[in-house]
């Protein structure tokens, strides 16, 4: 009895630290994990109303687009769908108006999916379709647990293409880990790190009056501008970021990918055929990466897969006769140092060149 209540003594000391802990991770919330959407939603307010939203860099990326899909009823003529490799996409990059850029960060094959299923069940699928295809997308190992917020959606696409529905115990292992985040020392050290930074708890975000700002800015497209952090850099400094990029091991999504998944290869071309079918004008866009890094992507064995994925994406693209535009490659494209901000990222202005001359063909 002794014994216990010792340790009950001392587990009572703790227990302020766990409050601590559970209300700067709940209540500061830097990713906004736990606001049950309201963030997203006025966010969404702001750039349906036409205005454009700086200041907001974490946030559940995929809510967003769900709720955007919703609120937002007109019809885009272009949609562009992929990772935040093709999220500066908009109409002067496509060259045409009305574009709707709903890329996510680390997109995969199921978030493909779910936000073309989003605007496919509204009975508004552009006439138009652009998609960034990464080679991570056929990379089963690639790690990334971000899509379950769209996997209701993924899986009523993967019904409609006769495939079954994302596994319901991975969907739920990785729903249980955002839970976890309650309760984690790097989400609480962020939030103390906004709080310190902010005097206090942030706002979610802010109206810009322009497209360039300090912090990243979203546009009503949809589409992004990066902050002047980044749209700034010297090329020395892109020089570094992008080596740095090139020395991570693994490289971002390529861990592990001995293989092109055979399954997602399916589910890749099912999927094409049948955008193709509802009427779109399918565009498959191949983003490249800065030449030190596919310098080690074309050299290193690990990453082998990565040219094997491209010809995938262009050997499904003749097959239903869709153009497919850019390469990992920059070589290919004409792409040089200078038209990168990093490692994996091309300055719109590159993504547009690249674009408009493909389409144009």
């Amino acid at each position: 009895m002794k014994d216990f209540s010792r340790f009950a003594v001392r587990l009572a000391g703790f227990a302020p630290l766990a409050v601590l802990l559970v209300g700067v991770n709940f209540f500061v919330d830097p990713a906004h994990l736990f606001d049950r959407g309201r963030t997203e939603r006025e966010v969404v307010s702001a750039l349906v109303d036409g205005q454009r939203v700086t200041g907001l860099n974490n946030y559940d990326e995929r809510t967003f687009q769900r709720e955007l899909a919703t609120r937002d009823t007109t019809a885009p003529a272009t949609l562009v769908i992929g990772s935040s490799r093709s999220m500066t996409v908009g109409s002067a990059e496509v060259g045409a108006p009305r574009v709707r850029n709903a890329a996510v960060s680390g997109a995969n094959l199921f978030d493909v999916l779910g936000i073309y299923e989003l605007y496919a069940r509204r009975k508004s699928v552009p006439r138009s379709l652009v998609l960034g295809i990464d080679p991570w997308m056929f990379n089963a190992n690639s790690g990334d647990s971000r899509w379950v917020g769209l996997a209701h959606e993924a899986g009523a696409m993967l019904a409609r293409l006769g495939l079954p529905a994302p596994n319901e115990l991975v969907v739920a292992r990785a729903r249980a880990s955002r839970a976890a985040t309650l309760v984690s020392l790097d989400y609480f050290q962020q939030g103390v790190r906004e709080l310190i930074r902010y005097r206090g708890i942030p706002e979610s975000f802010l109206i810009a009056t322009s497209d360039s700002n300090p912090a990243l800015t979203r546009k009503p497209d949809g589409s992004i501008v990066y902050g002047e952090d980044l749209r700034h850099l010297s090329q020395d400094d892109v020089a570094r970021a992008a080596k740095a990029y090139a020395e991570t091991s693994p490289i971002y999504q390529l861990g592990g990918f001995n293989r092109i998944d055979p399954a997602d290869s399916v589910v890749f071309d099912r999927f094409v055929r049948a955008a193709q079918a509802d009427g779109n004008d399918v565009t498959l866009l191949l983003a490249p990466y800065h030449p030190v890094v596919y310098d080690v992507l074309r050299n290193d064995e690990r990453y082998a897969m990565v040219a094997k994925a491209e010809l995938l994406v262009r050997h499904v693209g003749a097959a239903a006769g869709i153009r497919v535009c850019g390469s990992y490659d920059p070589a290919v494209v004409g792409l040089g140092p200078a038209d990168f901000y990093d490692g994996m990222h091309a300055r719109p202005a590159a993504l547009g060149r690249i674009l408009r001359a493909c389409l144009q063909r």
